[in-house]
């Protein structure tokens, strides 16, 4: 009877306004039989952070069943890769995922959270909703001509909220609570989804620039790309239908053969942003500030992120060979120089 009552619980569970059961299940890239998966999935969940005493073996099972009924026995998942920022080691976006070395939250808060947790969305959601409103919110954007300039303002600002809600998911999955002493800091740096959360901050404080907002929306293109192409099993029938009519799955295939290359030029657009903040800012429509904010953005790209560093380089490679050729004036060469040597110190 015991037994039959757990089973029960596990029926009527709420999976949908669980927040950590979302997350939880966000870290595996389902394949194969994608409903026997979930249900595995939400076995071990539920044994894990419920009930450890549930036993999701059928009442009427012999013993030799109930043993036979675990969920290593046929695992249909498989284990999920690092959060956003692709590199040539990845093939496809990863989403947001809980983190075993994610702090706990503070004592003080957690009697609210859990008080507000059956109405907070799932973290998958959260990264995806902002994904897509970083995309949509730059191309209204960029079309004045299409809406009202008050509504044109206000996708800015969607776009860079959108940012803010996709890149803090992923970082509170990967360091957890913030902590504020040094190891929290340095995980925080040194996690590249903090790079772009801190540079959405910046922006939204800052007078409205297009040029940094670019390579933000790349990147959720391919993300929700990836998200719809690993996902489209889990869809409505209908929508299947229509992208397998379309051929979708080879349209996706070759965006993906394209990734890296349009990864790259997005670390060549973040290294010239900083000129185009510069000319604005002797334009009068800049901020000083936000020059100094997105340097230390291009010092933490530079020390975190080999595909940025070695952008960075290259261009360092080119300038040189342009600068300190013998027919340069020497005072141009001198101050060239100083500014290199200055800019390579502040990184070390």
């Amino acid at each position: 009877k015991l037994k039959i009552e757990r089973m029960t619980t596990f029926d009527n569970y709420d999976w949908d306004n669980d927040p950590e059961w979302q997350s939880f299940v966000g870290k595996f890239e389902i394949t194969g039989d994608v409903p026997s998966s979930v249900l595995r999935l939400k076995k071990r969940y539920f044994k894990k952070n419920i009930d450890p005493n549930y036993d999701d073996a059928p009442p009427s099972a012999s013993p030799s069943e109930e043993s036979s009924s675990t969920y290593e026995d046929t695992p249909s998942y498989q284990p999920p890769r690092e959060p956003p920022r692709p590199t040539s080691q990845r093939s496809s976006p990863s989403y947001p995922s809980t983190n075993s070395s994610a702090s706990a939250p503070p004592t003080f808060i957690k009697p609210y959270i859990d008080k507000l947790r059956p109405y907070l969305p799932g973290a998958q959601k959260v990264w995806l909703y902002g994904h897509t409103m970083v995309f949509v919110g730059l191309i209204i954007w960029i079309f004045p001509f299409l809406i009202p300039s008050f509504i044109q303002y206000q996708a800015y600002r969607l776009a860079l909220l959108g940012a803010i809600s996709a890149y803090g998911v992923t970082t509170f999955n990967a360091i957890g609570w913030p902590e504020f002493t040094k190891e929290g800091a340095m995980r925080f740096i040194t996690n590249e989804n903090s790079h772009y959360l801190y540079l959405a901050v910046a922006l939204l404080i800052s007078t409205p620039i297009t040029t940094p907002l670019i390579p933000m929306a790349i990147y959720s293109f391919f993300h929700i790309s990836g998200f719809v192409s690993n996902s489209i099993n889990t869809l409505p029938p209908n929508v299947q239908e229509m992208y397998r009519a379309n051929n979708m799955d080879a349209y996706m295939q070759r965006l993906f053969e394209k990734r890296e290359a349009a990864m790259m030029m997005c670390a060549q657009m973040e290294l010239f942003n900083i000129v185009s903040l510069i000319i604005n800012f002797f334009l009068g429509g800049g901020s000083l500030i936000l020059i100094l904010l997105y340097y230390w953005f291009l010092n933490f790209r530079y020390m975190f992120s080999p595909q940025s560093r070695f952008v960075f380089e290259a261009m360092g490679r080119q300038l040189d060979s342009f600068f300190l050729r013998p027919n340069i004036p020497s005072f141009i060469s001198a101050g060239y120089t100083f500014v290199r040597n200055f800019l390579a110190r502040s990184v070390q």
